[in-house]
């Protein structure tokens, strides 16, 4: 964590003059204090601690030398920075576990009308100025977003796993237009997919095989619909008039809870869209015809108010993550590797072998167990449970053992077997949606893997949808 102070004004009261010279060397020493020090404790590395305003004073004799006044400087701030996050004064005080989590709070909090926070924006310069009308900062929000493909999904989740609490979904359906939604669900790989089905027409195909695959999708649903999907299902089924007026954007968002989009062709993706459209054709108990987006796409957002003065503080987010001890950390090495060995062009060629079931085969043939975490985060966050067919354990077993030859060149210090050295340490596993972090004790730090470059952060894997980081602590 580093801190940074925005605007300090300082004001020295005596009862005699002083001179000026003294009265600027004074000041000159308060920028010295040591911002580790200051601020060691207080946030994780990616947590974001905001403080609007904060009041320190200090006492010092007139002959006090600079450094003495920077250390006292230094504790008082200390201790002004300690009460401040330990009596919060509603909006006066912000904390953000990461980036994506104040994103998620500026689309849920604007398309409120909630202006309160936005002082915190843009100390983190998420919009240009804090007077913004609710509608504007939602816009900068939304470009903030685009920019940063990476953070539409985890973004698109909190706002999804904040529905029960906050209303966040319905205020952002209500508040961003059709045209907007679908520059996000284009942006993610999750979901790019279905949204680019939803603006093209669907392929000539034969009737019989087409409503086959749906039938297939729909038992699939049914029996293998993750919890959130699960719960996005059961909201829909209690407002069928507002789903009705959002359709493809629920359909798309559920088509990717259920099933990444990366790695699934056209055909798959539209008979999923189908399967998904028509369980919500059954929950809507005699709703109005469901619209499709090209109905709503000139559709602008209603209009958004300023929150009074005199309303309650919104409700926060969540800003929960679920962490997992492994023993298999370093079959996570493998992951940035994966697309220089040709598997996934491979898969992408296959009609039967999703990129999930490859991925899955892949952690059997690195020997990871089916109980370890290490599975579920090679899968990019969730294991799938269809079983790998026989093609994909075959192209998973021949890129494992490549991986094991290049090993047995490349690292002959290693201890064998070399691939199990590599894949066998412990390490702890943090899930978000879109998001998994490894956290390996810096004690750890194998000097031959390293100079291979197995453990470098591999970050950002559009193929995969998901960001994957490797830390030591």
């Amino acid at each position: 964590m580093s801190l940074t102070i925005e605007r300090l004004r300082s004001r020295i009261l005596s009862p005699e003059p002083l001179p000026a010279a003294q009265c600027e060397q004074w000041l000159m020493a308060l920028p010295d204090a040591d911002g580790e020090i200051l601020s060691a404790g207080l946030a994780q590395p990616d947590e974001w601690l905001l403080v609007r305003h904060l009041r320190v004073g200090l006492q010092w004799p007139r002959d006090a030398a600079a450094a003495e006044i920077g250390w006292q400087w230094q504790q008082a701030l200390r201790s002004a920075l300690e009460h401040a996050i330990a009596h919060p004064d509603s909006d006066e005080v912000v904390r953000y576990a990461n980036g994506r989590a104040a994103l998620a709070d500026l689309l849920y909090r604007s398309a409120l009308g909630d202006t309160a926070r936005q002082w915190a924006w843009r100390q983190m310069r998420l919009i240009p100025r804090q007077d913004l009308q609710p509608a504007e900062a939602l816009q900068h929000g939304l470009r903030a977003l685009l920019e940063q493909p990476e953070l539409v999904w985890p973004v698109l989740q909190a706002i999804l796993a904040g529905e029960q609490t906050t209303a966040s979904l319905t205020a952002l359906l209500r508040a961003l237009p059709a045209a907007d939604w679908l520059a996000l669900l284009h942006a993610s790989p999750r979901s790019s997919g279905y949204a680019h089905c939803l603006s093209s027409p669907p392929a000539e195909s034969d009737a019989e095989v087409a409503a086959a695959a749906i039938q297939a999708a729909a038992a699939d649903l049914q029996r293998h619909a993750n919890a959130t999907a699960q719960t996005l299902l059961a909201w829909i089924a209690t407002r069928s008039l507002f789903a009705a007026r959002h359709v493809d954007v629920l359909v798309v968002l559920l088509a990717a809870l259920a099933w990444p989009s990366q790695g699934t062709s056209s055909t798959l993706s539209q008979a999923r869209l189908g399967a998904v459209r028509a369980r919500l054709q059954r929950s809507a108990h005699g709703a109005p015809p469901l619209r499709g987006l090209r109905d709503e796409i000139g559709v602008p957002a209603p209009p958004l108010q300023r929150h009074g003065e005199s309303l309650p503080p919104l409700p926060s987010l969540p800003q929960d993550s679920e962490w997992i001890s492994t023993r298999w950390a370093g079959a996570l090495f493998w992951l940035a590797r994966l697309p220089a060995g040709g598997l996934l062009a491979w898969q992408a060629a296959q009609d039967q072998v999703s990129l999930p079931m490859l991925l899955r085969a892949l952690g059997q043939a690195l020997g990871v167990p089916a109980g370890d975490a290490a599975m579920r985060a090679l899968c990019g966050g969730e294991t799938p449970w269809e079983e790998p067919l026989e093609a994909a354990s075959q192209k998973a077993a021949e890129q494992v053992a490549h991986w094991s030859a290049w090993l047995d060149d490349a690292a002959p210090e290693l201890p064998v077997p070399r691939l199990p050295t590599v894949c066998l340490r412990d390490g702890r596993l943090r899930f978000e949606a879109g998001w998994v972090e490894l956290h390996l004790p810096l004690d750890s730090v194998d000097t031959s893997v390293r100079r291979l470059g197995l453990d470098l952060d591999p970050g950002w894997l559009p193929w995969l949808g998901c960001v994957v980081r490797i830390l030591y602590d």
